[in-house]
């Protein structure tokens, strides 16, 4: 019985060792190993690109003695339209008389949760309902900047900043501590109630916006740096104080 066998090709099996070798090379055997499905990838991406939900509360003074309130509600239209994301949380006030009051309700800005079926779970594409979310808050959005550009004010006679404070720190209170807290102040910082209360700010960055000074500069300096001191006594993170014109700097919101 003669048997045959099929003759080894050397040279062919050689060749595709050494193109696999140069391909592991070139692309660190990447092109060897299973890639990780999509979905994985678009996960972690997803994960380490979500951003911090932000609580804001957001006073504007509106007594006599504050001559910048028209500019200041502006200011604080423009501040939704450009800093409001639809996973915030904006609380409007009054800053009055009667600041810890309900009275002192301008408008409440709701986002919604971020989590469970995200976008990043399906792929990394938005899903449809978080389309309709993101809509949904832009139109509201709106709404709440046209309302602060139109709002009838009635003037109050006296200030009462260390209610608004309270009150801040009270809905502050409840906001998870990884998210981030801000307290907006347009006013000129003048408190003529003096009422006592207690005040927790909870590490918030203040931001006294619109900042109403005077001709006076060693006045107004100590002003500010009597508030500074009260804020950060009461569990403020930092304060920062800004002239009507100055720019909001990077990191507050």
């Amino acid at each position: 019985m003669i048997t045959t066998t099929r003759p080894v090709r050397i040279g062919s099996a050689m060749a595709i060792i050494g193109l696999m070798c140069l391909l592991c090379i070139c692309t660190g055997c990447k092109g060897l190993v299973p890639s990780p499905p999509a979905d994985t990838l678009s996960s972690k991406l997803g994960a380490a690109a979500s951003p911090t939900p932000c609580t804001v509360v957001y006073g504007v003074d509106v007594t006599g003695s504050y001559k910048l309130t028209n500019e200041a509600f502006v200011i604080a239209a423009d501040d939704v339209m450009r800093y409001a994301r639809q996973y915030d949380n904006w609380y409007l006030r009054q800053i009055s008389d009667k600041s810890y009051d309900e009275a002192a309700v301008i408008d409440t800005l709701s986002g919604y949760q971020m989590g469970g079926n995200s976008g990043a779970e399906q792929g990394g594409t938005t899903t449809r309902r978080e389309q309709q979310l993101a809509s949904t808050f832009a139109k509201r959005k709106s709404k709440t900047a046209e309302l602060l550009m139109n709002l009838k004010v009635v003037t109050a006679r006296r200030t009462d900043i260390n209610s608004f404070l309270a009150k801040a720190g009270e809905l502050l209170a409840v906001v998870p501590p990884e998210q981030k807290k801000v307290i907006v102040i347009c006013s000129d910082m003048e408190d003529n109630m003096g009422r006592e209360s207690a005040i927790n700010l909870h590490g918030a960055q203040v931001l006294v916006r619109v900042f109403q000074g005077g001709t006076d500069a060693a006045k107004v300096q100590a002003r500010k740096e009597e508030w500074s001191g009260l804020l950060k006594d009461w569990g403020a993170s930092n304060v920062t104080m800004l002239d009507p014109k100055q720019p909001v700097p990077p990191g507050i919101w």
